[in-house]
């Protein structure tokens, strides 16, 4: 009887001993001249002899780059405003609505409440407005580091007697 259990335990101990698993993670971190930082994380696992790596770059700026801007929005569309988009002007696609779907920035309102994070190197937009009726207007390549004050920018979006609508950045 003592063989078998010595013999189990043998068994148990080796096959356990097989599937035990292995993992080596090596990070390389390097901060550019302007304090960007890249992070590559790379993992190797091994188990039963089989090793499989992973890598993972993580690209982040400097802080001190990213310009946190509240957005101001003076509605001066005679219509309330239900779509409010906003992209790099190089984006092929919108996104969502950053108005909350049971908010509206009322006609000859105004409204908080919007922050875009942009570089210098990333601050030309586009803005697309939704009205109530479904009308669309856009406004292609916008300069935020036009604006007088880059952390709080004030949008004016004017609807001309004429129909035209013009927007001022401030």
């Amino acid at each position: 009887m003592k063989k078998i259990i010595a013999l189990v335990l043998v068994l148990v101990f080796c096959f356990g001993f097989a599937a035990c698993t292995k993992t080596e993670t090596y990070t390389e971190t390097n901060t550019d001249e302007n304090g960007n930082t890249t992070t590559t994380t790379t993992t190797t696992v091994t188990q039963n002899g089989q090793s499989t790596t992973t890598t993972e770059t993580t690209q982040t700026q400097a802080d001190d780059e990213i310009i946190h801007a509240d957005i101001h929005v003076i509605n001066d569309l005679g219509a309330d405003i239900t779509g409010f988009y906003i992209t790099l002007s190089d984006d092929d696609s919108w996104g969502d609505n950053i108005i909350p779907e049971d908010v509206v920035i009322a006609a000859d309102q105004e409204a908080d409440g919007i922050t875009l994070n942009y570089t210098e190197e990333y601050s030309v937009w586009d803005i697309k407005l939704v009205d109530a009726d479904g009308n669309e207007y856009t406004f292609d390549e916008i300069d935020f580091t036009a604006a007088p004050d880059a952390e709080y920018i004030v949008l004016d979006f004017i609807l001309e007697d004429d129909g035209r609508l013009h927007m001022t950045i401030g």
